[in-house]
């Protein structure tokens, strides 16, 4: 044997030794484009479909476990995976196999059904109702058997408008369905019989323009209300029948559902109406829903009440029993104002915020009270000042949004689903924001302390005004920031103690302060250049520190000492076309920590450091990066890592590794991101052409080509799904689809350090800082197929055509291989294994090194 040939089997064997296994596990060309994937049996199978075809192979082992090829498929056709069972079409027949073994469960073929009139199903329990067009067919999903035949002439207008026509009641098996000419039945879904139809059901329009929810269903599914366009209408899905109907108007604009304990109550232009579900009374009140300024549900005795505050007025509602139990009286000098927050209930009592803001008065400026009201009787038990605001925003300067947006229509339905109560806390919670009073030109924070106390902590104006103080309410002196404790029970103040916080902080600065920090009796409270400790108890002050120059960003104790980070920087990180920008949005230097012993306020050390460490490490604070093990706190800029020690004898760093000195490579931020970017289509482009036929006639033809492409954009969404940021442009008469997904960053574990650089990979040891291994890779950013990850004890990332595993804690190449650069990837559920998915080819790798 020649030395060349023996040196080539070495180095063989020294390969498959690095690598330790085959890669890949397996591959497969299924010899047709994949177009659907799911994991079935726990993951243990994964099931493919393309059309007529269907596979299902082992996870693991990529052993087939079957084939078919569907005859006479029609494309238009069922082609549906339900759990474990796959329902598909072959010679205008239904087929049902066991997605798991291929076994041919049943097959059935409906009279007069064509498969290529296939919509759409539904499926509740063991029945589903198939849609062909006009009909509807229910079938028992055990064995396909036929259970019942209707037609169904569906509202087609609604679903054009953005809505849907039709709702399931699965837990009283039936389906009620708007049809054309402004009808509603309802459908028992075992049999397929009509058992209930009535008309005059116009579904109101405004809200669906809005995308607010137009319905309302309990959560037995055996009432449903409907809003229309003249009112509203109940539905008593479980007895089929109509149960009560009200014409008023509708201010669609706004959400006007409110679930409560009996019912739901709707909220018409100039009156309320409550339609009680158990005894089908409907009792109205009216009322404007311009004068709205708040509004509470509450439980008061056995009542459940509807809270609304007004201008200068509130009033009670019994909305079960359909009457208002109370109004305050005009120019009651107790009710100038309205009601901003609710806090709690104390029996009959509501004990709530009140706010009242005058600015052409000798009393200008902002009042807060706490507030407690007898909710049957409207008795006001006390109204006690705590804060007072020289500045006053008046109602022509609020922002007043009764527009709604599709995510708060999305809450509005999900809490539909749950108790009454939470369902209208949340509903009127969204009302409340959106009708801008909440917006009273300062926060504040409210919480309930000991048996029966409610504490205030005012620290600043989030006004764009910075000339405007907090006063003593009593005196209209200066300062009036600080703490206010008030027995809510009985309207007594245990103290309030006013201090200068944050008076000179505009309202960004206001914004990135600190949460206020409680730790039992204790309260940290940072401000402009200073931090307070304070005791909730007595109301007194255990030390004031100074921190000149240091804009404070987290206080947090640990081990009897306070630790300060101070420094503030913001930054815009955006696309803009396929490229990332990073723009500095705020910037409050100098940067660093601060060590104070929590006993005495005294500084026990600082240490500045260069930046703001919020670029690389992400969702940086004390408590996150902070080893109780080694005392050491971990953060990264863009130049180095760096282990800082904390403790009464600390502010020294540790250990600090420079990126550049240690070969993994200087970070530029607009690089870490990994961009991704896919033709999604071309502007669409008119062309017309004559052509002569005779006669002094031409004939002319027109063509458009171009658009967006729905595979195209379909891959996108794919991309952009996991992305931090995404967007689209057009550029030279074409449209791309721009993904950017982080990709150069630390990971802090709880004792490694892994740094994904330019140059290299590295993992580094915490307690030390020592570097246990860095390997080079040809990082590109616009190469990057499947983002660096660590699962389990490996890393995996692909790049440039090739997949790579890593063993974490050596550093050794597991595997390289090429890929294609269109791969899509995928994890097992048990993240053992990776695979790709390319067009037809399908390939699986371990995820794990040994």
């Amino acid at each position: 044997m020649s030395k060349k040939n023996l040196f080539i089997i070495i180095v063989f064997l020294l390969s498959s030794m690095a690598f330790g296994q085959k890669v890949p596990l397996w591959e497969k060309d299924l010899g047709e484009p994949i177009k659907d994937h799911n994991f079935i049996n726990d993951g243990k199978y994964i099931f493919f479909t393309s059309n007529e075809y269907i596979w299902c192979y082992n996870a693991s082992t990529g052993e087939e476990i079957w084939n078919k090829g569907i005859p006479d498929f029609e494309e238009k056709g069922i082609s549906l995976l339900l759990g474990e069972m796959y329902l598909t079409n072959s010679d205008n027949k239904l087929q049902a196999y066991d997605a798991v073994t291929g076994k041919l469960l049943w097959e059935q073929e409906y009279k007069g059904i064509d498969q290529e009139d296939y919509r759409s199903m539904e499926f509740i329990k063991n029945n589903a109702v198939l849609r062909y067009d006009d009909n509807e067919v229910g079938i028992d999903l055990n064995n396909g058997n036929e259970l019942f035949r209707m037609e169904v002439d569906y509202w087609g207008e609604l679903v054009d408008l953005g809505t849907f026509n039709y709702v399931v009641l699965d837990k009283q098996n039936k389906m009620f369905v708007l049809e054309d000419s402004e009808k509603a039945v309802l459908f028992d879904i075992t049999n397929g019989n009509r058992v209930f139809e009535a008309k005059d059901f116009d579904i109101n329009s405004d809200l669906i323009k809005e995308k607010l929810p137009w319905f309302y269903k309990t959560a037995a599914g055996d009432f449903l209300l409907c809003v229309l366009d003249d009112g509203a209408v109940v539905v008593d899905v479980k007895n089929n029948k109509e149960l009560a109907r009200r014409e008023f108007s509708i201010d669609g604009d706004i959400n006007v559902l409110l679930p409560t304990a009996e019912g739901c109550a709707v909220m018409g232009s100039d009156k309320f109406v409550h339609f009680n579900f158990k005894t089908g009374e409907v009792k109205e009140f009216e009322f404007s829903v311009d004068d709205l300024r708040t509004l509470h549900t509450c439980k008061a005795g056995d009542k459940d009440l509807l809270i609304i505050s007004m201008e200068d007025k509130i009033a009670s509602i019994d909305l079960a029993g359909g009457k208002v139990l109370w109004v305050t009286k005009e120019d009651d000098p107790d009710f100038d104002g309205y009601a901003h927050r609710y806090l709690a209930t104390d029996g009959n009592n509501i004990i709530l915020t009140y706010v009242k803001a005058t600015v052409f008065s000798a009393d200008y400026g902002t009042y807060l009270y706490l507030m407690s009201i007898d909710g049957i009787t409207g008795k006001v038990n006390y109204k006690i000042p705590a804060i007072a605001w020289k500045g006053a925003l008046a109602n022509f300067q609020r922002n007043i949004a009764k527009g709604i947006t599709g995510l708060v229509s999305a809450l509005a339905n999900v809490a539909t689903v749950g108790a009454a109560s939470d369902a209208t806390s949340n509903v009127t919670e969204v009302i409340n924001n959106l009708m801008g009073y909440d917006n009273i030109g300062f926060e504040y924070q409210s919480f309930k302390y000991g048996k029966d106390n409610y504490i205030f902590y005012i620290g600043g104006s989030n006004s764009n005004s910075t000339s405007q103080p907090f006063w003593n309410p009593a005196t209209r002196e200066e300062p009036g920031e600080g703490f206010v404790s008030i027995n809510y029970k009985t309207g007594k103040v245990n103290y309030q103690s006013y201090f200068p916080i944050a008076e000179d902080l505009n309202n960004l600065e206001i914004a990135n302060l600190p949460p206020l920090s409680i730790d039992k009796n204790l309260a940290y409270a940072a401000g402009e250049e200073r931090v307070v400790k304070f005791n909730l108890d007595t109301g007194e002050k255990f030390w004031e520190l100074s921190v000149p120059d240091k804009f404070i960003r987290e206080t947090t104790v640990i081990d009897d000492i306070l630790y300060l980070k101070y420094g503030l920087q913001i930054f815009d990180v955006y696309l803009k076309e396929d490229e990332v920008e990073v723009k500095k949005n705020k910037d409050e230097d100098p940067y660093g920590f601060v060590a104070v012993d929590d006993a005495t306020g005294k500084i026990l050390w600082e240490k500045e450091t260069t930046t703001d460490p919020v670029l690389l490490t992400p969702k940086f604070s004390i408590n996150n990066y902070y080893s109780p093990e080694s005392k050491l706190l971990f953060f990264a800029d863009l130049e180095n890592l760096y282990a800082l020690k904390m403790g009464r004898d600390g502010g020294n760093y540790a250990w600090q590794i420079n990126f550049d000195d240690a070969g993994i490579g200087e970070f530029d931020y607009e690089e870490t991101y990994a961009i991704i970017e896919k033709l999604i289509g071309s502007v669409p482009r008119t062309s017309s052409t004559s052509t002569y036929i005779g006669g002094g006639w031409s004939w002319k033809t027109t063509r458009t080509t171009g658009g967006y492409s729905a595979d195209a954009v379909s891959k996108f969404f794919d991309d952009a799904s996991g992305a931090d940021l995404f967007s689209t442009y057009e550029s030279w008469g074409n449209y791309w689809g721009v993904s950017a997904k982080k990709c150069l960053r630390v990971l802090f574990g709880s004792d490694k350090i892994v740094v994904f650089g330019p140059e290299k990979i590295g993992l580094i040891n915490s307690a030390d800082g020592k570097i246990d291994w860095t390997k080079e890779w040809d990082f590109d950013n616009r190469e990057v197929h499947y983002v660096p990850q660590v699962i389990n004890s490996s890393i995996v990332y692909a790049m440039d055509g090739k997949l790579t595993l890593i063993d974490l804690l050596t550093g050794e190449e597991a595997y390289t291989t090429k890929i294609s650069d269109k791969s899509k990837f995928f994890e097992s559920p048990s993240k053992s294994n990776i695979f790709t998915l390319d067009d037809e080819e399908i390939a699986g790798y371990p995820l794990t090194t040994k």
